[in-house]
C-alpha cells in the first residue's frame, strides 16, 4: 500500500481477527488512524494519517494484542533499498513517486544531517552530496535502479547515504517537491 505523505484519504487493511477483541485500533508508524471501520473479520478501512516520506509499519491492535507488518505502507515520495550489500553484491534502489515527477537522486557519506530546504517539504539528510542521477520527467510512479557493488576490498566497512528530491516542479517558479526518506547502506 502506498499514498503521498500529504494526501490523507481512506485505505483498506487486510488481515484476520478484526471482529474479535474490541476495541480495535490501526496505526501507520507511530500515528494512529482515525475512523476505523471493520467491514468483516479480514477487512477494515481507516482514514490515513499524514506521515513523513518513507516506509512505515502497519499495526492493528485489539484486546488480545497487536499484529504488525514491517514496511507495510509507503508514504511517497520514498526510497527503498533491497539486495545484498556485500562486495560483489547487487542493490536495488526503488524510488516511489507520482507519475510525471522529476527525480534528483543524491548520495553522500555519514553523518546524516537534518536540513530544511524551503520551498521543498521534508528534510535533506546528506550534506555534502553527490549527484547520482537526474530524471527531469518520469512517466511512471516508480523508478528502479540496480547498482552492482565492485568486488574491491577497499570498499569494505564503507557506509553510504542516499536520498532523492522528487516532485512535479523542482526548478523555476512555483517549485514543488519533497525529500524522500534517507537510506543508509554499509558494506561489511
Amino acid at each position: 500500500m502506498r499514498a503521498r505523505y500529504d494526501s490523507g484519504g481512506t485505505i483498506t487493511v487486510s488481515g484476520n481477527g478484526f471482529t474479535i477483541g474490541a476495541p480495535l485500533s490501526a496505526r501507520l508508524g507511530s500515528s494512529f488512524a482515525s475512523n476505523v471501520v471493520v467491514l468483516d473479520d479480514s477487512t477494515l478501512t481507516c482514514d490515513l494519517p499524514l506521515g513523513d516520506p518513507g516506509p512505515v509499519e502497519v499495526g492493528v491492535a485489539n484486546a488480545y494484542g497487536e499484529g504488525v507488518l514491517a514496511d507495510g505502507f509507503i508514504y511517497s515520495p520514498a526510497l527503498l533499498v533491497t539486495g545484498d550489500p556485500v562486495l560483489g553484491g547487487t542493490l536495488t534502489l526503488d524510488f516511489y513517486c507520482d507519475s510525471l515527477n522529476a527525480i534528483y537522486a543524491i548520495a553522500g557519506f555519514p553523518p546524516a544531517v537534518s536540513l530544511k530546504t524551503k520551498p521543498f517539504d521534508g528534510t535533506l539528510c546528506i550534506d555534502p552530496s553527490y549527484l547520482l542521477f537526474w530524471v527531469p520527467l518520469w512517466p511512471f510512479d516508480q523508478f528502479t535502479l540496480q547498482v552492482d557493488i565492485p568486488n574491491d576490498s577497499s570498499l569494505s566497512g564503507m557506509t553510504l547515504l542516499s536520498q532523492a528530491l522528487i516532485g512535479p516542479r523542482l526548478g523555476g517558479r512555483n517549485k514543488d517537491g519533497a525529500w524522500t526518506n534517507c537510506v543508509s547502506v554499509t558494506i561489511p
